[in-house]
């Protein structure tokens, strides 16, 4: 089971998803026990300290990783469609209309783009989610990527360093990426990405 590196630090408010009247609700409340009575009126039939501790590991599944400790147990991290997800696709759609506009290339070579995705697949930080708003942001990126593919595409996921998706950001150009800002992002020290900004 997944838990908080430190209980005190919890997120606020807490949230628990239930299946209510055959539709996923989420429930939430600042207090593990009030938002353990609103479950138990749905149906919940856990007891309080099994409650807890997955209540935990399902937020967990959804924090940035650095915020908990613990095993997995075969549940796969979720990635949740944000406000700054949102942006950030805004952001990147302006960088690459303005890099067409300059004339500067907007995609890396076949052999290059296959090199990264090699460096990405073996990676700590390239996570496969389970995600509501991913098919969404697939279906934005397929304009970029434009029919694309990849040798190591099915390994692809998230990059939890900077929170774009492989499949597409691997494509992008130097000039696109640093017109973008990744650089602000602490890439480990065999990523393309650090590449990218340091060369």
């Amino acid at each position: 089971m997944r838990y908080l590196k430190n209980p005190i630090s919890k997120p606020n408010p807490l949230w628990f998803d239930m299946d209510v009247n055959g539709q996923t609700r989420r429930l939430r409340s600042f207090s593990e026990d009030a938002l353990y009575a609103m479950c138990r009126t749905h149906g919940l039939a856990l007891p309080l300290a099994e409650f807890r501790c997955l209540l935990y590991h399902r937020m967990c599944l959804e924090l940035d990783p650095d915020y908990c400790m613990g095993e997995m147990d075969g549940d796969k991290p979720i990635k949740r469609l944000t406000w700054p997800m949102m942006k950030g696709f805004v952001a990147a759609v302006v960088a690459t209309t303005t890099t067409k506009i300059l004339g500067e290339d907007t995609h890396v070579s076949q052999a290059e783009a296959d090199r990264r995705a090699s460096v990405c697949k073996g990676c700590r930080h390239n996570a496969i989610v389970d995600c509501a708003g991913c098919q969404g942001i697939h279906m934005l990126a397929h304009p970029f990527t434009a029919g694309r593919e990849l040798r190591e595409q099915s390994f692809l996921g998230g990059c939890t360093v900077c929170g774009c998706w492989l499949r597409a950001k691997i494509w992008a150009s130097a000039a696109l990426l640093r017109r973008i800002g990744d650089d602000a992002h602490e890439y480990p020290d065999k990523c393309w990405c650090k590449e990218v900004f340091d060369g």
